[in-house]
């Protein structure tokens, strides 16, 4: 009887093969389909490409163009019944308001245009200030010579269709006149820094500087606002009575009186106790 023969393969065997097989790709589909990863961000990506034609632009322009001009304020002066005041302005107003509490006055403060007008009408002692959109340009023009007078000047100007509001020409301290003129602008016009030549003299234009004074009124002696936009009665520079200077029978033996501080002083005068103390307040601001 022969031995079994163990050379006999395993298929022979009907055995599982255990030989090593090599390790190969195939180029089968894999049984796991392929991992797509979301985006978490796209709808922020969406709703950014929807900002560029939702019409923001116009918005921002809208918004722009809608910003509301400064108005000035009102200070009404001698009110000595509030109540009767403040039921008489809400009555004639539209929209809100506030009212500052001042050492001489009432400052009002108001939201709309219409309403700062009719305020206005209301008051019999009041001063305000110019509107910025209507406040004229001033400039100086140099090298213009002294025996060019203010009137050609002027005509000139006019005939280069700026609109002019006056032409002064400048002096020095010996009152001596000096080749600078200012020149006041209803308008503002910024091409009037362009000019280099006027009446064929070569000329420069520049900005003229404000005063670093405290404007004084030369209507009421007041400060802080001028002539212009002041509704109170008048008070005389020279001997503080309830008049125009023009009209002070002061004579020049008598010595004047200060409105403000009741010195014997004008009340023009700059070494004015209550002039320095409210230039001191204003430079600590």
């Amino acid at each position: 009887m022969n031995p079994k023969n163990n050379s006999s393969s395993p298929q022979d065997r009907n055995l599982p093969d255990t030989s090593k097989k090599k390790n190969t790709r195939t180029s089968s589909v894999a049984l796991t389909p392929p991992y797509t990863s979301k985006n978490r961000f796209a709808p922020l990506l969406t709703l950014q490409d929807n900002d560029k034609t939702d019409g923001t632009d116009d918005e921002v322009s809208s918004q722009q163009s809608q910003v509301r001009p400064k108005i000035p304020p009102i200070y009404v002066y001698n009110i000595s019944d509030y109540q009767n005041f403040h039921t008489s302005l809400s009555n004639i107003t539209f929209h809100e308001f506030s009212i500052v509490n001042t050492k001489s006055a009432l400052k009002l403060n108001m939201d709309s245009i219409d309403d700062y007008r009719t305020a206005t009408k209301l008051f019999d002692e009041y001063h305000t200030y110019q509107f910025p959109e209507n406040k004229q340009l001033s400039v100086i023009i140099r090298n213009l010579p002294v025996n060019i007078s203010e009137a050609c000047i002027h005509k000139e100007l006019v005939e280069l269709k700026f609109e002019v509001a006056s032409v002064t020409r400048l002096q020095n301290k010996f009152k001596t006149p000096i080749p600078i003129v200012a020149v006041l602008l209803s308008k503002s016009s910024a091409a009037i820094y362009s000019l280099n030549r006027l009446l064929h003299c070569v000329v420069a234009v520049e900005q003229r500087q404000p005063s670093k004074g405290i404007p004084q009124c030369t209507n009421c002696q007041r400060f802080s606002h001028t002539k212009k936009f002041c509704h109170l009665p008048p008070r005389c520079v020279k001997c503080a009575g309830d008049h125009h200077y023009s009209s002070c029978p002061k004579d020049i033996n008598t010595p004047p009186k200060c409105v403000n501080c009741l010195s014997d002083h004008p009340a023009s005068y700059r070494g004015c106790t209550f002039y320095k103390e409210i230039s001191k307040k204003k430079k600590q601001l």
